[in-house]
Parts: C-alpha cells; sequence; structure tokens
C-alpha cells in the first residue's frame, strides 16, 4: 500500500456509512409517519420493529438517536429474539416517545 492508497478501515467505513446513511434517509421517512399518524391517535409514544442488519448496529443506532434528539423525540433501542419455528427474524425494536414528562 503507498502512502497516497486509503487503508482497508477508510475504505469499510466510508462504505458503511454510505449504506446507513442510505437506511437512515429511508428509515426516517417511515418514523415520521409513524410518530405522525400515533400522535393523530392521541398518543406520546410510538414502536418500529426493524429486522434488517444495519439499525441492529451501535454506531448505526447511536446516529437515529442523536437525529431523534434533535427532533424533540426520545428513543431507545431494545434487542428481539426471532421464532425460528414461526420463521420470525430476530431484530431490534425502536421505542420513541414525546411530549411532556
Amino acid at each position: 500500500m503507498t502512502s497516497k492508497e486509503e487503508s482497508l478501515g477508510v475504505k469499510a467505513s466510508k462504505i458503511a456509512q454510505g449504506v446507513a446513511s442510505k437506511w437512515l434517509d429511508d428509515a426516517w421517512q417511515i418514523i415520521q409517519k409513524k410518530v405522525l399518524d400515533t400522535a393523530n391517535r392521541g398518543l406520546f409514544h410510538a414502536q418500529l420493529r426493524f429486522t434488517d442488519i444495519v439499525p441492529q448496529d451501535p454506531q448505526n443506532q447511536q446516529r437515529l438517536l442523536k437525529i431523534l434528539e434533535r427532533e424533540q423525540l426520545s428513543g431507545r433501542f431494545d434487542v428481539f429474539e426471532g421464532n425460528d419455528e414461526k420463521d420470525e427474524e430476530s431484530g431490534v425494536t425502536l421505542s420513541i416517545t414525546w411530549g411532556p414528562v
């Protein structure tokens, strides 16, 4: 590797950031709709379940939690286990809350 070439870590980080950014853009549209639809029902919390791998990564979770915080929302991720017998995948649940505490 010459000094002008990027290291493997830099290349991998750029790829992961690109994939995660696309996922965040797509997920944000879903999150916004879910929050507003839930608020229109008079509730102050919403939950979304994700089975894809991107939101299961702690760094991606932190990025999304920071976005939620900027939007005056609180978020928490919890892992859930799938059920092979029922052909259910494992993933994470995102719990979002807002409003007066």
